[in-house]
């Protein structure tokens, strides 16, 4: 049970240092030159020059950042001009939510702070998450399970669940239960804590992922399909993997190991061919593997950019491409517009 234990805490507070994403601010990238971090803006400037351990995206104004020490490493946030504005002193910390809280920890438990460092929420979680919705899915040891709090600290759900989400949009949680890891079965519960769609999912995934565009990708008995902001399937089971819907109306999905494209009604409208294909950015574009190198296609399946890259990445509508083990940025021709230079690159949306 204890080792358990530490494998769900120490995979969620992970998630709470890489920020949580329904809050991210279109701004500032995060990369890495060196051992450090830093920002930089869509042409590869660096706007805060690379000095941390660890940052986060920038979420409500401010950003996570870790001091540059190999041992015991303290966080806390900066604004976008790079000043610091809750001197780092937390184990652990994850961004600011639109009520104002972040999760922190101290001496090993987790609380909340707002903007001006108070702790409002006494640390005494073995994890908490991001608040959502008014409320924020906390984990508490002595019961061996989840529940949710108000942003006082209230109990609103009871702890009763194995994992839990943060509340989505449309005021679903998804939550697992049974004994053991391996037998856990996901469900959608509303914010009083009533299932409104029975746990039956496989795919644990569903614990790290949110809703895109009113749909979700989930496993039953090994195959995946989507359902609906209700927890009824829009599309049944029946490919081997699936991602994310994008705003074009397009998710990858795989069949017999090759990767390809949907529409919101299941149909086939890119073949699969890829070895691998990520989801499509606002700008219509999609990096896609193939023989060990990516490319970029665009929503009719063309390819913009041959594969020749070792790999790609779409931030913000920006292709960073990795070329001799360095980030670089390229134009929808190929055209260098930032050359290789940046040791990684990242952005949680």
């Amino acid at each position: 049970m204890k080792a358990k234990l530490m494998i769900i805490s120490l995979l969620i507070t992970i998630i709470n240092l890489v920020a949580c994403t329904s809050n991210v601010d279109d701004t500032l990238i995060p990369a890495k030159l060196g051992d450090k971090w830093g920002f930089i803006d869509e042409n590869g400037k660096w706007i805060i020059n690379p000095q941390f351990k660890y940052c986060s995206n920038f979420s409500n104004g401010l950003a996570v950042i870790g001091t540059d020490t190999e041992e015991n490493v303290k966080y806390g946030f900066i604004d976008q001009t790079g000043k610091i504005i809750i001197n780092p002193q937390f184990n652990g910390a994850g961004d600011f939510a639109s009520n104002g809280l972040a999760a922190v920890e101290i001496d090993y438990e987790w609380g909340y702070i707002d903007k001006s460092g108070t702790v409002v929420i006494k640390p005494h979680f073995s994890t908490a998450k991001h608040f959502s919705n008014g409320l924020a899915a906390v984990f508490v040891e002595a019961q061996d399970d989840f529940g949710y709090i108000d942003k006082i600290g209230n109990w609103v759900i009871t702890p009763q669940f194995r994992g839990a989400t943060e509340f989505q949009d449309n005021g679903l949680a998804f939550v697992a239960v049974g004994d053991n890891y391996v037998d856990w079965v996901v469900g959608l519960i509303d914010k009083t804590g009533k299932f409104v769609v029975n746990p039956q999912f496989s795919d644990t995934g569903l614990l790290f992922r949110e809703w895109s565009h009113g749909l979700i990708c989930v496993e039953i008995n090994g195959k995946r399909g989507y359902i609906d902001e209700t927890g009824h399937f829009a599309i049944n089971p029946q490919f081997d993997w699936g991602s994310n819907f994008a705003e074009n109306g397009l998710a990858p999905i795989e069949l017999n190991n090759k990767r390809g494209y949907i529409d919101k009604t299941g149909k086939i409208v890119i073949n699969p061919q890829f070895d691998k294909a990520e989801v499509f950015s606002t700008n219509g574009l999609a990096a896609v593997k193939l023989n060990n190198k990516w490319g970029v296609i665009n929503e009719s399946g063309k390819y913009i950019i041959n594969p020749q890259y070792d790999e790609i990445k779409t931030i913000k509508n920006v292709l960073f491409v990795k070329q001799d083990d360095k980030w670089g940025i390229i134009d929808k021709q190929g055209n260098w517009i930032a050359n290789p230079q940046f040791d990684d690159v990242r952005y949680d949306d």
